[in-house]
């Protein structure tokens, strides 16, 4: 049995092509896709001076943050070391630099240790102010920062901002954000899950086994470090976490006992630390994994399959999310069995249940067969969360389950947008000016981006090359269709104008295309009074965004007053759009922020993705050959213009600064380049003459 598993350097879903140029790829006909290059999670901690980095549970993250406070301590860097950064098993160091710094630890379970840090921090932030003292480099490491009150957390990122020579890195769970997302304004980063070469690496390293015969590990759940380890422990593949925790009870010997039964009572609240006990008595060579929080969901989860139904339904109904992962579990084990009647005895129970969050839908909607009782339920529970209060990665998720069960909405819906004089154009950049009005004639727009369902019916008629990864597709389809070139957007019009002609969706003088630049501006803003100083709608929503810190802290006070009042089920924050806080570092299901909608009832034209316009920019980055005011006749909009012509994007996407997500903002990019942010909607409208 392995027993010593070293540590492996963790990598982040931020990527090389992510941060140059936003990954922007020309389509050479024949070429192969560029590798990705994953930035690690030491090289996001030492680019940010405040960062936040987080992951589910068992993904590494305290022990990346000790390891990485040992090297600190021990040698006031990190590195160089030799990362692993892809699939492909490419090679790159990691390396801190020069900057030499202390640090301190703390989770934000420990009330004293956070006090401690709390002092420090803010005796730093006096003597800084009053120019006193050695400006010591000092990295403060928070883990389990969900666990830390709002507040709080709020006082020590505004100390950091304000004292120059301090960093701070936030460790938090991402299973506790999708309910309470941390209100701070700090770029956020995820934690990849191993990757098989990783783990060949490692398991070869230590057999002596050829990496290409290695077979210990590679199992998806073993994706998950503290799963990793089990399969090492157990030297199983991996495949299942809830058959990696049944094998590991295999060889835990009298403790597989009390194991699952004492994880359950933690979760009820009826007893704590008897693993640590029995470590400390000596009673048993326990490994420290089983104090993982995802192991003992696991072991909670293993002893209530065995109990009386009744038992799951009362502790779920307790606190649905806090018994979310266990059910999702006990869920797992009876598909696996092939339990149909416990599956819908359970589903129908927790969809039954008083939870205006929705949560037993998410879960339901995992494991929904075909058949199901259930399934016409759990859609129109979906669509509440997606259209209600919840926040933004609890939408995202549901967005994703109405992909799996069939969204029942019209992706392609289009809406109408009248004819009129309208004022294109804003201050707040250069590129927006001047302020002008033109008169646009009636068009109709798609209500949403064009999604992956659509997109790959059209490549699968066409045989046009479209390099998008196919993971978890039935999840993807209401996602925009994206990596789409300019001509390949013009093409998609194309092929759909025939094919509606053909139904009768359209009028044989209509067309299918993309928008021109003012058609899309004005779907996004309506109709602006006033060219004098390019006032009004600047956002779909409105003149400003929310400050979601205050709004954050506002929500709380709120809570406390209208708790002490009786009230339940406050919300707390809403997040207007897919853009960079936010964080979800990907396209997701269109109209999940129902806020992001236009006057005319245009959704998702902030963030999420850039959107192709028919129009021309010109072949320099930075400076328009076609400036505003628009004009139809000067060329722009010309559909056969030479190789290396940038076309305007829209709207910003999911990775972009706030005022790139405005309704003014004017981007571009070279019509044959395509990105996993760059996406499109269509017009419908007469034909050209």
């Amino acid at each position: 049995m392995i027993t010593e598993l070293p540590y492996i350097p963790l990598l982040t879903t931020f990527t090389h092509e992510d941060r140059a140029a936003k990954g922007l790829r020309k389509r050479v006909p024949g070429a192969e896709p560029e590798p990705t290059i994953h930035y690690s999670a030491v090289e996001v901690v030492r680019d940010n001076r405040l960062v936040l980095l987080s992951g589910p549970s068992g993904s590494g993250k305290t022990t990346f943050a000790k390891h990485l406070c040992a090297d600190i301590e021990r040698d006031g860097k990190v590195g160089p070391t030799a990362v692993v950064r892809n699939e492909d098993g490419l090679m790159r160091d990691e390396e801190w630099g020069d900057a030499a710094l202390q640090v301190r630890y703390c989770s934000a379970q420990d009330n004293f240790g956070m006090m401690e840090i709390g002092g420090e921090l803010w005796n730093s932030w006096s003597s800084f102010l009053a120019g006193e003292g050695e400006y010591r480099p000092v990295l403060f490491v928070i883990d389990a920062v969900e666990c830390a009150g709002r507040d709080n957390l709020a006082t020590i990122v505004q100390v950091v901002k304000e004292t120059s020579h301090l960093r701070l890195l936030l460790l938090s769970c991402s299973e506790a954000a999708r309910h309470n997302p941390l209100a701070v304004d700090v770029p956020r980063f995820e934690i990849m899950q191993l990757m098989e070469v990783q783990r060949r690496r490692v398991v070869s390293a230590l057999t002596g086994t050829d990496c290409e015969n290695v077979t210990i590990g590679i199992g998806e759940a073993a994706k998950r470090p503290v799963l990793f380890t089990l399969a090492l422990q157990t030297e199983s593949r991996g495949d299942d976490a809830e058959m990696l925790v049944d094998a590991w009870l295999g060889c835990a010997g009298e403790a597989a006992a009390w194991l699952p039964k004492t994880a359950f009572d933690n979760y009820a609240g009826a007893t704590t630390k008897v693993v640590e006990q029995k470590r400390v008595q000596g009673q048993n060579s326990l490994s420290p994994i089983c104090e993982s929080k995802l192991i003992q969901q696991l072991l909670a989860a293993r002893y209530l399959i065995e109990q009386p139904l009744d038992t799951t339904i009362t502790c779920f109904n307790s606190s649905p999310t806090a018994w979310e992962p266990i059910v999702r579990s006990i869920l797992h084990r009876l598909t696996t069995s092939k339990n149909t009647l416990q599956l819908e005895k359970i589903m129908s129970a927790i969809l039954a249940a008083e939870d205006t969050t929705h949560v037993g839908a998410l879960l339901a909607a995992s494991f929904m067969r075909e058949n199901s009782l259930c399934r016409d339920i759990v859609k129109s529970q979906l669509l509440a969360v997606l259209e209600g209060d919840a926040f933004c990665a609890r939408r995202a998720e549901a967005g994703r389950m109405l992909s799996h069960l069939g969204d029942p909405r019209d992706l392609q819906a289009l809406v109408n947008i009248p004819g009129g004089t309208v004022t294109m154009g804003s201050a707040s950049n250069t590129n927006s000016l001047p302020i002008h009005q033109i008169t646009i004639p009636a068009f109709k727009m798609g209500v949403f981006p064009v999604v992956n369902q659509d997109y790959a019916e059209f490549v699968s008629a066409s045989n046009r090359p479209w390099n998008i990864p196919t993971m978890c597709w039935d999840q993807r389809f209401n996602i925009p269709a994206t990596d789409v070139t300019w001509h390949d957007a013009v093409c998609y019009c194309e092929w759909l104008t025939s094919e509606w002609r053909k139904e009768g969706k359209i009028r044989f003088d209509e067309v299918v295309r993309l928008p021109t630049e003012p058609e899309w501006e004005y779907a996004a803003r309506g109709m602006q009074d006033t060219v004098d100083d390019g006032g009004g709608r600047i956002f779909p929503w409105g003149v400003e965004w929310p400050d979601m810190t205050m709004q954050a802290k506002d929500d709380v006070e709120r809570q406390k007053q209208e708790r002490s009042q009786g009230t339940k089920n406050v919300s707390i924050g809403r997040e207007e759009a897919n853009y960079e806080v936010t964080m979800l570092n990907g396209p997701v299901s269109v109209g999940v922020f129902p806020r992001n909608v236009s006057p005319f009832g245009v959704y998702d034209m902030a963030g999420n993705v850039w959107e192709w316009c028919s129009t021309a920019w010109g072949t320099d980055m930075t400076e328009p050959s076609f400036r505003y005011p628009w004009s139809a006749t000067d060329g722009r909009e010309a559909m056969n213009l030479e190789k290396g012509m940038r076309r305007v994007l829209r709207g910003g996407c999911f990775s972009s600064e706030r005022h790139k997500t405005a309704a003014t903002y004017r981007g571009s990019v070279e019509q044959e380049s395509h990105w996993r942010g760059n996406g499109f909607r269509i017009v419908v409208a007469p034909a050209r003459q």
